[in-house]
């Protein structure tokens, strides 16, 4: 689940350059044997992904960086029993092009 929390706009008038910040709710399967190592894998997988952004082209926008926040095992407790989930916050600095 990817969820934006917030934008900073750094560049104005018009709005051009800004860092959005972005919560990623990394879950595993149902298993419990195999959920824990599901849900880590999917997360260093999903900040390996971000954290080369900047290097790739993109379509209408070009990302100049990303920077994470901590990686925090989480259970989400919304589920009965607690299903197994990683979190990580990421802010995308990105302009148009």
């Amino acid at each position: 689940k990817i969820v934006q929390i917030g934008d900073t706009v750094i560049q104005n008038n018009p709005v051009y350059f800004t860092a959005v910040k972005l919560q990623i709710d990394c879950y595993g399967g149902e298993d419990e044997y195999t959920a824990h190592g599901e849900a880590s894998l999917l997360a260093r997988t999903v900040r390996q992904s971000l954290s080369v952004m900047a290097d790739d082209t993109h379509t209408g926008a070009v990302v100049t960086d990303v920077k994470f926040g901590p990686l925090s095992r989480i259970p989400d407790t919304d589920f009965e029993p607690a299903r197994e989930r990683f979190i990580l916050t990421a802010d995308v600095y990105s302009h148009r092009t």
